[in-house]
């Protein structure tokens, strides 16, 4: 089932006409929003269900509830939301009707679009339904002229930005962290406003994506050694920050980078102790919001698959992944997110892995010709991936 866009140029196109659209956003852009209008008495229910519908539970009742809201209100945006995200939710939990909900859950997002063409959760929505079943060339001839004409999705800092002065002066600084020595500064006065606010579930999390990108920068440049300690500070922060809100979708996924990166290099007994704790982050991740970060989720169970090995494609099926359905949603990845170049990165790493290799040099070299600062929220971790992408030809393809 994995195909590439390369090969039929469609790839290439949309990727000049999405760059051209320059759609960029900042506060809220990784958010899903599925508003609880006041219309009817039943929304206090959905609420209800809502609030506890964590593994699986609750899941059938809620589906049930706004059933009866979308008897009354067929065409309302929000019924058509919720029962996108409903459906998707039970295809998670519950496998033996799988294929099924994702089917509704995609139909309930595609009315969802054609309600109301700038709504993105919806945009999110049907991208995380089609993507978790369909081959491409079912969503190339239902989603293509949709995907062109919604497409990109809005981007922006990871995380919620700190109602603090110091935060934000330190901003002007971690913007520059292409130089590690200003990204060191500025990590640091996150880990200090962290420190004073024990409580403070984002200053936690800023610290432990803050280190993240410190070790990041430093495996992107060969030093592996420096690096370590740096994901085990943030993979530390990050657990501080799941203490304080075990629900917070961006601290799962935080503190996973950081444990995962911190063991990539360890032997197969370390990293099968760690895969079912890194995949339980992803797989919440994935489940309340697959698209957060880039489609981090997709993005890292492709790392996860190219470092893991068997380990790591154990963990997948019983997280109810595949190595198809995770290429089929990097493909969609780089369609909504065309300016952060580890989706493309990612992509290739699953092309080389099953074995298209001639593919993932290609996509590798498209990499290395795109400016890293056409994202302007994450040009550092671009120049990052340039790195890599220059180190993993010289690995794979030494001779060209």
């Amino acid at each position: 089932m994995i195909r590439n866009l390369i090969k039929s140029g469609v790839y290439a196109c949309l990727l000049v006409v999405f760059i051209a659209t320059g759609v960029f956003s900042s506060q809220g852009a990784w958010e899903m929003n599925f508003p609880l209008p006041g219309n009817d008495p039943l929304w206090q229910e959905v609420a209800v269900l809502w609030e506890d519908h964590w593994d699986g539970k609750n899941i059938d009742d809620l589906i049930a509830v706004l059933h009866r809201l979308e008897a009354a209100q067929p065409d309302s945006l929000a019924v058509n939301l919720w029962l996108s995200q409903g459906y998707y939710l039970k295809a998670r939990h519950q496998r033996k009707e799988r294929i099924e909900s994702l089917k509704q859950a995609e139909s309930y997002a595609a009315k969802a679009v054609s309600l109301d063409g700038v709504d993105m959760t919806a945009m999110k929505l049907l991208i995380t339904a089609v993507s978790s079943y369909a081959d491409l060339d079912y969503i190339q001839k239902t989603y293509a002229a949709t995907w062109v004409e919604k497409l990109p999705a809005p981007v922006g800092r990871a995380l919620p930005e700190l109602d603090l002065p110091e935060f934000r002066e330190t901003l002007a600084t971690w913007d520059l962290r292409e130089d590690i020595e200003k990204g060191k500064q500025a990590v640091a006065v996150f880990e200090k406003i962290a420190g004073d606010r024990p409580e403070d579930l984002l200053a936690q999390t800023w610290a432990a994506r803050g280190n993240y990108y410190l070790g990041y920068y430093y495996i992107s440049v060969g030093d592996h050694d420096t690096a370590l300690p740096c994901f085990k500070k943030g993979n530390d922060y990050g657990l501080k920050a799941l203490d304080i809100d075990p629900h917070f979708v961006p601290a799962h996924y935080w503190r996973q980078l950081n444990l995962a990166r911190s063991i990539e290099n360890a032997n197969i007994l370390v990293k099968a102790r760690y895969l079912n704790t890194i995949m339980d982050h992803l797989v919440f991740t994935a489940n309340e919001n697959t698209t957060y970060f880039y489609c981090g989720p997709l993005i890292s169970t492709a790392t996860i698959i190219e470092k893991g090995g068997w380990v790591a494609e154990k963990g997948l099926g019983l997280a109810g992944y595949t190595i198809d359905t995770v290429a089929m949603g990097l493909e969609l990845a780089v369609i909504a997110y065309p300016t952060y170049l580890y989706t493309h990165f990612a992509k290739a790493e699953v092309l080389y892995h099953v074995g298209k290799k001639s593919e993932a040099r290609a996509l590798m070299g498209i990499i290395l010709s795109m400016d890293p600062y056409q994202n302007p929220f994450h040009g550092p971790e671009n120049i990052c991936v340039q790195r890599l992408a220059r180190a993993f030809l010289e690995e794979h393809f030494p001779a060209e």
